[in-house]
């Protein structure tokens, strides 16, 4: 099933109003899984997070295929395959496993001080589940951090001694186990560890890149690619483009000239190679060259920089 149709199925089974659980998510720094707590809730708390599901996912998108660090726009949505993003899906199916998660009881254990993300889980049919992600922190429990909470009881005001949680009313992503659908990119990269993910692997796309593109200053190009989350980000989508595997010399320095890049060019041991300026004036050039972030107007035959860009979109009915 395609993104498009799974997004319209997902909707329709939220129009039922299906029961919907909560499943908090507390992650320490040197923690290599995610503790998972289940919430007991209300019928009141029940319905509230039942609206809150089905009015985040209603309404008419434009799908987007997920491209790190793209912002999308009011109405537009991201969507990527959980086959290809394991670490994602891994953590998506422990929440889908909602009746073997531990029950949250009290922080005897310090859970809540590594509070990072909550999920609405949602069982919409017998082989259909939806989960709803929110990324959060220790804040969503009230009186946490310098202010007290106080409750108005039996006439007077008192501290809150019992464990009060603050959920707001929007969600960051939502999935039914294959396709996740992704409104907020910076809090979906933040709950799924996007970044940590991307520092394992800067390495080996460095290395993927540099075997395509000869760069005189390799080890500048590399320093700059793997310690600064900006570059690793950028040359995350470039290892990705298939078109890396095609363009040569040629096509490089066609657009190195079309657009009057600023980028220079070293000859050693025979080799024509580009050189990676580390200025922070220019050093974005180059990863914008190879990202194809210059392009050309068919119909004025101006020169435009793109901030992002994507190849095809598809439109949810």
């Amino acid at each position: 099933m395609p993104a498009n149709q799974a997004l319209r199925q997902l909707q329709q089974d939220l129009e039922a109003n299906p029961p919907v659980n909560v499943v908090l998510g507390s992650r320490g720094y040197d923690d290599a899984a995610d503790d998972l707590r289940r919430l007991n809730i209300g019928d009141e708390l029940q319905q509230e997070f039942q609206r809150i599901a089905r009015e985040a996912v209603q309404g008419q998108f434009r799908l987007l295929e997920y491209e790190p660090g793209y912002k999308p726009d009011d109405r537009e949505i991201c969507w990527i395959d959980l086959q290809n993003v394991p670490n994602v899906a891994g953590i998506v199916q422990r929440v889908l496993q909602f009746q073997e998660v531990a029950l949250f009881q009290q922080n005897a254990d310090g859970f809540l001080d590594d509070l990072q993300y909550y999920a609405l889980f949602a069982r919409t049919a017998p082989r259909r589940s939806i989960v709803l992600f929110r990324k959060t922190s220790p804040k969503l429990e009230l009186g946490r951090g310098n202010k007290i909470a106080a409750m108005f009881q039996a006439g007077h005001y008192d501290k809150v001694e019992e464990t009060v949680f603050l959920f707001d009313r929007s969600v960051d992503c939502w999935t039914d186990g294959r396709y996740m659908f992704i409104v907020n990119v910076h809090n979906f990269e933040r709950i799924f560890r996007y970044f940590e993910e991307l520092r394992d692997r800067a390495e080996a796309t460095v290395e993927a890149v540099l075997q395509r593109v000869p760069v005189a200053n390799a080890d500048e190009f590399r320093a700059a690619c793997t310690t600064q989350i900006r570059f690793m980000t950028k040359l995350a989508v470039i290892a990705s483009k298939p078109y890396l595997a095609t363009i040569g010399i040629a096509d490089i320095r066609r657009a190195i000239r079309e657009h009057e890049l600023p980028i220079e060019w070293r000859r050693e041991n025979g080799t024509q190679k580009l050189v990676f300026d580390p200025d922070p004036g220019r050093r974005w050039i180059l990863l914008k060259l190879l990202d194809d972030d210059y392009l050309n107007s068919v119909m004025t035959r101006l020169k435009y920089e793109v901030n992002s860009k994507i190849a095809q979109a598809v439109q949810a009915d």
